[in-house]
């Protein structure tokens, strides 16, 4: 699996995981919070990369690990400019240029931090479940 691979995986499930916790907070009343969102952005890294993984026998390289974080920033920024523009628009707010760039600044800031971290985390714990397997072979 390439790089492309990975991002493309994470992009589909990040997505569609939102889309369908959106869906039940809504229909249970219970409102989203950072938590939801940093938990939805953690499973779909696992998961990602849980496949980036198997296909391919290793974890990241120090480069691929830059390129997975640009990946998951990009797709989060996208994604945070689409809400923030969907959301202006259904409330008649104007969204300026200024508003844009607060967002790419605090999500280059947030989500670079976070999903840095997390891969890295993330790579250990697929490493320790595999070596766990691999002994309950024997």
């Amino acid at each position: 699996m390439t790089m492309m691979g990975f991002w493309g995986r994470f992009t589909l499930i990040y997505v569609g995981l939102s889309a369908l916790v959106m869906v039940l907070l809504y229909l249970t009343g219970i409102e989203g919070n950072s938590g939801v969102s940093a938990g939805i952005m953690v499973g779909s890294i696992f998961w990602a990369y849980s496949n980036f993984y198997n296909k391919n026998g290793r974890l990241f390289t120090s480069s691929e690990v830059w390129l997975a974080v640009l990946g998951v920033i990009t797709t989060q920024v996208l994604l945070s400019w689409m809400g923030l523009l969907l959301m202006g628009y259904a409330q008649g707010l104007e969204i300026t240029a200024t508003m844009l760039m607060l967002a790419l600044g605090l999500g280059l800031l947030i989500y670079g931090l976070g999903s840095y971290i997390f891969i890295r985390f993330i790579g250990g714990s697929i490493v320790k479940q595999a070596e766990k397997a691999a002994q309950q072979k024997r």
